[in-house]
């Protein structure tokens, strides 16, 4: 899925462990939604890491 991703944005965020569908979502539309409003990806990928707690245990 990430190859089919790469040919329509820049940056694609892979997991190193699972997660459960809406915190993968939840973390998704924060780091896309941050880039396509000219963030740099740093900031893009803190941003989904801390939505992404709300979902963790």
């Amino acid at each position: 899925m990430a190859i089919a991703i790469s040919q329509h944005v820049n940056y694609v965020i892979g997991m190193n462990r699972t997660i459960g569908d809406k915190a993968a979502r939840a973390f998704s539309v924060a780091f896309y939604d941050a880039i396509a409003a000219g963030q740099q990806m740093e900031f893009a990928y803190k941003l989904g890491r801390s939505v992404l707690m709300n979902y963790l245990e």
